[in-house]
Parts: C-alpha cells; sequence; structure tokens
C-alpha cells in the first residue's frame, strides 16, 4: 500500500544528533502554514530521520527557523500515558532539501547564497525499524514544546 508524505515548513528548533546502539537519528518537529490571511493556521508535524538523512541534516547545518522540505512516510506509535491509549504520528524522512522564499534569513539559515541553494544528495532508502528501533521510537516523547516554535 501507498504511504507516502511531502510536507514543507520551518523547523521549529536546532536539531541534534543523538544515537541508540548504532542507529543514529534527529528527531524534530516542522510548522506547516496553510491558508492565507486571516484564515491562516499552522500545523505541527513530528519527523525523524535516521543514518545517512540524519547526519546530511546535521552537515547542512539545518536549524531553527530553516525553511525546508521533508520526504517520507508516515508511522503510527500507539502507547499508553497514565491508563490512557493513544497514538501519534510521525514522519520517517527519506529525503530533505532547503526551499528559498527569496528572504534574506533563508539565505542566512541554509549558509548559502540566495543565488545557489544548496545541492541534495539522492534520497537515502527508507530505514527498517527493528525491535531495537521501535523501542527507541516507543520511549520517545510526544508533543511540541513552546520553545520549540519559530515565531
Amino acid at each position: 500500500m501507498l504511504n507516502a508524505v511531502i510536507l514543507q515548513g520551518r523547523v521549529t528548533a536546532d536539531l541534534e544528533l543523538k544515537a541508540h546502539g548504532e542507529c543514529e537519528y534527529v528527531r524534530f518537529s516542522i510548522a506547516n502554514e496553510q491558508g492565507y490571511g486571516d484564515k491562516k493556521t499552522v500545523g505541527f508535524y513530528q519527523a525523524i530521520a535516521f543514518n545517512a538523512t540524519a547526519n546530511r541534516l546535521i552537515k547542512a547545518k539545518v536549524q531553527k527557523g530553516s525553511h525546508i522540505y521533508i520526504q517520507g512516510r508516515l508511522q503510527q506509535q500507539i502507547y499508553e500515558k497514565e491508563g490512557q491509549k493513544r497514538s501519534s504520528i510521525q514522519i520517517i524522512l527519506s529525503d530533505w532539501g532547503y526551499l528559498s522564499s527569496g528572504k534574506k534569513a533563508d539565505a542566512e539559515a541554509s549558509g548559502t547564497p540566495q543565488t545557489a541553494p544548496a545541492p541534495v544528495a539522492a534520497p537515502s532508502a527508507p530505514p527498517t525499524l527493528d525491535d531495537e528501533l521501535q523501542s527507541l521510537l516507543d520511549t520517545m516523547p510526544d508533543g511540541v514544546i513552546d520553545d520549540d516554535l519559530p515565531f
């Protein structure tokens, strides 16, 4: 079955490369604006990148406020909190890239001139989730922290 998502927005916090066993990962939120004028809304989406994709994000200095697109698949986590069953959905990244809105802030955030967007390497294969990695995902907290918001 098809499970694919492409989303653009701004990263809500500086990224930090973490490791669980031999698996490296970066977990972050992306703020996606929808609508226009008075009808504008913002959705916040959780994303996680593994190994080569995570390292590309770090090496490219993606940070809070960076305007990027992400591509990947959705994964639902079901867990219990205070005796209640809950679920959350996150995006497992397979590719990403910088976007430019023509603003000076985007060029500064990406570390590249506005006229030369950062090159995007070929997409890495989506990771396979083994038991160790699934246990990592199960222990990660949910939600967006107010300090992570770019505005």
